[in-house]
């Protein structure tokens, strides 16, 4: 159901989550975690604000839903990787 190029570059970023992770450990460069979470966080920008999630679509936006639920748990689980505390609600 995600086909628009936002929502597949937010995809692609999400499946780089545990190489990323790999990578800032073999390098001893946490600050590569930094600038990943950073590019996760600005395609979720550029998809939130392209496409609307709640749509009439049923299955579309339950996969909408779901790359939302997936972006907040890796950014929670970057940000506490690098000991910084995420707000629960704003």
């Amino acid at each position: 159901r995600l086909k628009e190029p936002e929502e597949i570059e937010l995809v692609r970023l999400i499946a780089q989550c545990p190489g990323e992770i790999v990578a800032a450990a073999e390098r001893c460069e946490p600050a590569g975690l930094t600038h990943y979470v950073y590019a996760v966080a600005t395609q979720f920008h550029k998809f939130y604000n392209a496409h609307k999630v709640m749509v009439a679509d049923e299955a579309l936006m339950q996969a909408r839903l779901s790359l939302c639920a997936a972006t907040r748990t890796v950014i929670a689980n970057m940000l506490a990787l690098l000991k910084i505390s995420a707000p629960e609600h704003m």
